[in-house]
């Protein structure tokens, strides 16, 4: 399976494209709704916005693991998805079902380069030009950065929904709307364990089985 999406084989006489894009789109609400129910929601006063946002957006060092699904028009694609972001720079690996589909991209200031299971390394200066030219889907990749962290990104207009506890429930930025839940504490911060993010003919989903504030410099070159 391409990231792209199956071409043109037929399967009991019905086009194999129609098949895979069912399937995938069954497996990316099946799979990622069943992962919502494994742990109850963060209980007690949640902490002033100001300052939440100010805490998680300073964290410079971090990992997170768990489950993707991205659907793009009549697309979709799900799997396990390792991030781990050390200052300036990070590395995303994703692997599709049966280890099919799989993508790695790291990336440094200036500098990015993918690899995927059809082939690289392609390099270009940001995440977001490369993934557009490789995979065919322009993806906002510094956004990500801050929203799968469950906050909006630094120097661009947003509005937040607050939940009746206090906690931030979703934001609009950029043209995306996000919705933020099942918050967990880490360390001295709470962060999501559940990330939507859409926008006309795109969307992605997160969520989150483990999240770490002191992952390994090795991550990023293993």
């Amino acid at each position: 399976m391409s990231l792209r999406g199956s071409r043109a084989r037929r399967v009991g006489g019905a086009p194999a494209p129609r098949v895979a894009r069912v399937l995938a789109i069954g497996l990316f609400g099946l799979g990622l709704s069943a992962c919502a129910l494994t742990r109850p929601p963060l209980r007690g006063p949640a902490p002033p916005v100001a300052g939440h946002l100010d805490r998680v957006r300073a964290l410079a060092d971090w990992s997170l693991a768990g489950r993707i699904g991205v659907r793009a028009g009549r697309d979709a694609w799900s799997g396990s998805v390792r991030w781990t972001q050390l200052g300036a720079r990070f590395r995303i690996r994703f692997v599709g079902p049966l280890g099919q589909g799989a993508f790695d991209l790291r990336g440094a200031p200036g500098a990015v380069v993918l690899r995927t299971s059809r082939g690289g390394p392609y390099r270009a200066a940001t995440a977001g030009i490369l993934m557009e030219r490789v995979l065919g889907r322009r993806l906002p990749v510094a956004a990500l950065a801050y929203w799968v962290r469950g906050v909006p990104r630094p120097g661009a207009p947003y509005r937040l929904t607050l939940g009746g506890d206090g906690r931030i429930r979703g934001f609009t930025q950029s043209g995306w709307t996000l919705t933020v839940r099942d918050y967990r504490r880490v360390g001295r911060v709470e962060l999501p364990g559940f990330v939507d993010a859409r926008r006309p003919g795109l969307r992605v989903r997160l969520m989150v089985s483990n999240w770490s504030l002191a992952p390994s410099a090795a991550a990023l070159s293993d």
